[in-house]
């Protein structure tokens, strides 16, 4: 990043993985976000003004972080074990995907097979 070291680099009081960055002179003013989290969700907004004369102006960017799943699993089952139910009787098995965005779709599977859920 070789304007920021011919130009500014400069920490953000209350945000320790911001910083900005640039070239002022040049009409460049960076914000750069460290080790992006879900936290970091949200609507940006770069802005000039007011001034005595003027009123404020910004341009705006909505950044949305993308996080792929990292863990599946059956709640209240361990993993591999057998699940024992007797003839006639009702199981539920839920599964629980960690935080991931967008959405992970499910699909369920018996011996390989896909389950239509409109059967």
């Amino acid at each position: 990043m070789a304007a920021a070291a011919a130009g500014f680099e400069r920490s953000v009081p209350g945000y320790p993985r911001y910083q900005y960055a640039g070239e002022g002179r040049l009409g460049e003013h960076h914000l750069i976000i460290k080790g992006i989290t879900l936290e970091d969700d949200g609507e940006y907004q770069c802005q000039v003004g007011p001034t005595d004369t003027t009123l404020p102006i910004w341009a705006a960017a909505n950044v949305t972080v993308m996080v792929p799943p990292e863990r599946v699993s059956l709640l209240g089952h361990e993993e591999g074990k057998v699940v024992k139910v007797t003839s006639g009787s009702k199981l539920q098995l839920e599964c629980e995907v960690n935080e991931a965005r967008p959405e992970p779709v499910i699909t369920w599977l018996k011996h390989g097979d896909k389950i239509d859920p409109s059967e």
